[in-house]
């Protein structure tokens, strides 16, 4: 298409920013049940909002790509799915998108670590170690001990270094 390259934008008296029209055109095509039209246009709307610096809309488009992969229903395509709604997910909770976090509940289900794990986790990621990381949050080393018990655990993880590997949205 020749306008896929685009941002679209619209708005009366306040501007919005919609993202990539290659976004627009994968959902039309994602309702036409042209599924594989839809996955190429989201795929080149991702990179579009990415290259253009637009995240919120490279969140949206993500979560949009791993809607169409779960009903496409392909060899690799549930993985997929599951790994890029974590992922939007992950980018939604960072910027505050509180509906596209909840929408990709759906597709992820309930979070894994509580807010407490996922802190001392993202501390773990960038190669703290429990002392250091029980002065930063002026807790016990005995209780960071147990909160990245916790964290492999529940990552199924046998060791710090794969939590990041294994962290939902390891985008950190």
């Amino acid at each position: 298409m020749p306008f896929e390259d685009l941002i679209q934008c619209g708005g009366a008296g306040v501007v919005t920013i919609e993202g990539a029209v290659a976004g627009s055109l994968g959902l039309a095509a994602a309702v036409c049940d042209r599924l594989d039209d839809a996955v190429r246009y989201l795929r080149r709307a991702i990179e579009i909002n990415d290259r253009v610096g637009l995240p919120p809309c490279v969140a949206t488009a993500t979560f949009d790509l791993a809607r169409v992969l779960a009903r496409r229903d392909r060899p690799g395509d549930a993985a997929e799915s599951a790994a890029l709604a974590q992922s939007a997910r992950a980018m939604a909770e960072q910027m505050g998108m509180r509906r596209l976090v909840a929408a990709a509940e759906s597709l992820t289900g309930p979070r894994v670590l509580s807010p407490r794990e996922g802190e001392i986790a993202r501390l773990v990621t960038q190669g703290l170690t429990n002392r250091q990381i029980a002065a930063t949050l002026h807790i016990s080393v005995r209780t960071v001990e147990t909160h990245v018990q916790n964290i492999l655990s529940k990552l199924g993880a046998t060791g710090r270094a794969e939590i990041r590997s294994k962290m939902p949205g390891s985008t950190l």
